[in-house]
């Protein structure tokens, strides 16, 4: 029977793997289960039969009902997503489910979905990857997928793609681009079955030759400050930074009230950076003044930094620091929190806190922010503009004591998987689930995962956005051969940026083979009365099979071979004892003595 990947968040339930375990258990190796009534109607799903009594009964994968003593069960359940090949897996923890059509269900064919580029801005020259996706499994013999350029000047594709029978998607790494001198695009089609989908290649053509780099602009960052506290420094220049970057010198004009390190590197590649409490202070009786100077390539700016005596005292707490949480964030996301600490209880009458930002363009804050009474600490919101990059120092003031706080706005994706190489080992013949978490992804909705390259062990399946989280997904599944793989995911959130990383997993050989029963006593039966009494496998492959290979049985008993169980009719009283043994797929044995007591 070719098994279907699970459906309804099978991954949900395989986190569950105490239940999984004690159903495996049982290890039964036919179906046990008979249905009467499948069908769907709409989103509601409507199954009964009967199974084993007592069980919990699961469809694909997923828990839905219990048997009764009995073993009648019936299912009933709204908001049900119909497979696409109308079929379903009922099982009551039988080794082999019974797999049954859907009534009311038509089978659907796959279509073309999508075709997506990857990355979707090259610069002539370079090459990139298309994946196309289907609206279901492709048919036996593969689903070809012409593929076409309008601009093959700029950019051609190969002239079709298959995707492989029983697979959703396929991706070609042949997109290749020629150079341009100036920014063009492609329009890459994709043709299946009468339906064609495109996607947008822009090809770039390339930067022009860096300018040198001058010293533009040094500022101070709050440009007033109380003795012993510090401030920021900005230097700017007019032209990214070169090779190695740009090292500027700087020098304090009062080394008594204000001292400075000798040097500021700007980064490689960029034309600003800003470094947090460059600037340090001493306490002063009086309000006095430093200049400070910054010099790179013969050109010098300056920022002239003002350093005040502490305020007289005053009543209640002084502000002690402003943190902002985040304060690194990505461009187009429009707020952050700040948070205001007090070294005491405020007054009675609230504190009413003075804010300002460095640069407005970045964000924008209230002018004031009023603290409750008796609090040691408050917020404020601060605003962002959508489309900024840089950074703005927030500013409080609270009787004449100035705190600040840089808040960062970068174009580069704060997406990333934050789940490190290898995952946990599985095990053959064990219920496994590895998870693989992201973070910090923009835009609306969850992070939607893709295998992109390699595979998982056989008998494992990549969950993808199966498990329906907002930031994680899953390898999950039994293991079925001992083998090492390696395989890449990639991570999209709901504003385009994309992570991948790779992954090494591991099958561990399958546990030693045991029986589990815990006793050697079986329950007692009673002469013309059913008989029945479990044999419970650990560890080993499925399927078990078992035996009698010594002594008696009591008259009427027999030993079934799977599941394993001693069942009949007892015909003799007596105590008996006995020998059975349990092999699994994999090659191994174990055995164990059992005594039953028939009763008259």
């Amino acid at each position: 029977m070719i098994r279907r990947r699970s459906r309804l968040g099978l991954a949900l339930a395989a986190v569950s793997l105490a239940a999984v375990m004690s159903v495996g258990l049982a290890g039964p190796a036919h179906a046990a289960v008979s249905v009467e009534r499948a069908e769907v109607s709409g989103d509601r799903l409507r199954i009964e039969g009967s199974a084993i009594a007592n069980r919990a009964i699961t469809v694909d994968g997923v828990q839905m009902a219990t048997s009764d003593g009995s073993g009648e069960f019936k299912i009933d359940r709204s908001g049900y997503t119909r497979p696409a090949d109308c079929t379903v897996d009922v099982n009551d923890g039988s080794a082999t489910a019974t797999t049954v059509g859907l009534s009311g269900c038509t089978v659907t064919a796959a279509a073309l979905s999508s075709v997506t580029l990857s990355p979707s801005t090259v610069q002539g020259g370079a090459s990139g990857s298309a994946t196309v996706t289907l609206t279901a499994a492709a048919p036996s013999g593969g689903a070809v997928v012409s593929l076409t350029s309008s601009n093959t000047a700029a950019a051609t594709v190969p002239s079709s793609l298959t995707v492989p029978a029983g697979a959703t998607s396929a991706t070609t790494a042949s997109v290749a681009t020629s150079s341009v001198t100036s920014t063009t695009t492609a329009v890459i089609s994709a043709t299946y079955n009468g339906i064609t989908r495109t996607a947008t290649l822009t090809v770039t053509a390339p930067a022009p030759p860096p300018t040198t780099a001058a010293l533009d602009t040094v500022s101070l960052s709050p440009a007033s400050v109380q003795g012993g506290s510090a401030s920021s420094t900005t230097v700017t220049l007019t032209a990214p930074a070169p090779a190695g970057g740009a090292v500027v010198s700087f020098s304090s004009s009062n080394t008594a009230v204000a001292t400075v390190p000798a040097t500021m590197t700007v980064p490689e590649g960029v034309n600003s950076r800003v470094v947090v409490n460059f600037v340090s202070t001493s306490p002063v009786s009086a309000t006095t003044t430093s200049v400070i100077s910054a010099t790179y390539n013969g050109v010098t700016r300056t920022a002239t930094l003002t350093v005040t005596p502490p305020p007289p005292p005053q009543p209640g707490g002084a502000l002690a620091s402003i943190t902002l949480s985040p304060s690194t964030v990505q461009t187009g996301t429009t707020s952050t929190s700040a948070t205001l600490t007090f070294t005491a209880q405020t007054p009675t009458g609230g504190a009413t806190v003075s804010l300002a930002s460095s640069n407005t363009a970045i964000a924008t804050v209230p002018a004031t922010v009023t603290v409750p009474a008796f609090s040691s600490t408050g917020a404020f919101p601060v605003t962002i503009s959508p489309s900024a990059v840089g950074t703005a120092t927030i500013s409080a003031t609270y009787n004449g004591v100035t705190r600040s706080a840089v808040l960062t706005v970068t174009s580069q994706s704060l997406l990333r998987i934050t789940t490190n190489s290898p995952l946990p080992n599985a095990r053959v013949g064990a219920n496994y689930a590895g998870f693989i978490e992201a973070c910090c992804g923009q835009g609306s909705g969850p992070i939607r995962w893709s295998l992109v390259n390699g595979t998982v062990p056989d008998g494992l399946r990549f969950a993808g956005n199966d498990l329906k989280l907002s930031q994680t997904t899953a390898v999950t599944g039994v293991a079925t051969r001992v083998q090492t793989t390696t395989f890449t995911v990639r991570a999209r959130d709901g504003a385009g940026n994309t992570a991948t990383k790779t992954f090494t997993l591991t099958v561990d050989p399958a546990s030693p083979l045991v029986i589990t029963n815990g006793t050697d006593q079986l329950r007692d039966g009673n002469v013309g009365v059913a008989y029945q009494a479990s044999l419970f496998p650990g560890g080993g492959t499925p399927p078990y099979s078992w035996s009698r290979i010594a002594g008696t049985l009591p008259p009427g008993l027999s030993v079934q071979a799977s599941p394993g169980r001693v069942l009949g009719t007892p015909t003799t009283a007596g105590t008996y004892t006995f020998t059975v043994r349990v092999n699994d797929s994999g090659g191994q044995t174990a055995s164990q003595q059992f005594t039953i007591r028939i009763l008259p």
